[in-house]
Order: C-alpha cells, then structure tokens, then sequence
C-alpha cells in the first residue's frame, strides 16, 4: 500500500478547486457570527440564526444539485441542458446570497420582510427545479412511487435510473417568529 504525505501544493491546489463551493457556506457561517454578536435582544439572535441555518441548508441542497447534474452529464453528455442547468444553478445561489445581503444587520424581520428577501431565490429555484427536472432532480412532492411509474408519468427519461429528491422550494424560507 502507498501512502501519500499531503504536500503543500496539493492541498492548496485541492482548497482553490473547492473554494467556489465553500463561499456561500463561509459567507453564511461569517454573516451569523458578526450578526449573531451584536444584536441586542434574544428574539432577533433567533430569527439570525434561523435565517444562518436555513440558508446554509440551501446552499447545500445547491450543491447537491450541482454535483448530481455534474455526474449526470458525465454518463448522458447534453451541453445544451448542462449550460442550462449550470446557469440556473448559478443564479440560485446569487438569489441566495443577494437574500442575505438584504437581511443582513436588520435586528428585527418580520416573517413578510423575509419572504420578500428570498422571494428571488425561491423564483430561482423553482426555475433549477424546472430545468433539473428531467435529469431526475425531483421535490419530495413529485416523487412518483416507482422509477417505472416515473417513465410512464413522463417526469423521468425511461432509462434513468438515479434520482435525486431535495426539498421544494418554500422549506428553503426561513420561518421567523413563534
């Protein structure tokens, strides 16, 4: 067996590769420890923190799609469908961090002003979920029984075999308040 001594080069070459997927998740982990240390009451350290971890989970599920299409590509190339899907992903996750610009330094949201924040990123992802659908990126609602049922409803090619379920878009909305 070979073992190998990570080397400086390699670890920054593999960090700088990785670092487009890392900023939505640091500028979020960043956001919630500089809000979450200057707000005065503890009610407006909780709507933060559920903003913080709400959008973290979104840039997650970005990744997830991200990555799925990235291997679906690889077995099915489609440049056309691949620059779509990449484009949509891509505007998601502006959608998300131009929502936490807008709540960011607010100690007080009402759940309204929230939803309007985010009401890009859920258009936005709503159009990935689109676009995504028939690569088999599917919501938790429109998952079929089976992937037969799937080809016989028209929401999945009749060969596809991987599907990956991700939540709608209105569980990626922070819910503020009691």
């Amino acid at each position: 067996m070979i073992v190998m001594k990570p080397t400086f080069k390699s670890v920054f070459h593999l960090s700088l590769r990785m670092l487009p997927y890392c900023l939505p998740l640091a500028a979020v982990l960043i956001f919630a420890s500089l809000s979450c240390t200057s707000c005065a009451t503890g009610g407006a350290a909780a709507t933060l923190s559920k903003i913080s971890s709400t959008a973290t989970e979104a840039s997650l599920v970005l990744d997830l799609v991200d990555g799925f299409a990235g291997g679906y590509f690889v077995q099915h190339p489609n440049p056309g469908l691949e620059a779509k899907v990449d484009a949509a992903v891509a505007a998601a996750r502006a959608a998300l961090r131009a929502a936490l610009a807008a709540t960011r330094g607010s100690e007080a949201l009402s759940q309204q002003q929230v939803d309007v924040a985010f009401g890009q990123f859920r258009e936005a992802y709503a159009q990935l979920l689109a676009i995504a659908g028939p690569i088999g990126v599917l919501t938790g609602a429109t998952v079929p029984a089976s992937p037969d049922a799937a080809s016989r409803e028209g929401s999945l090619p009749p060969s596809a075999g991987a599907r990956l379920v991700v939540p709608a878009g209105a569980e990626l909305v922070p819910k503020v308040g009691p």
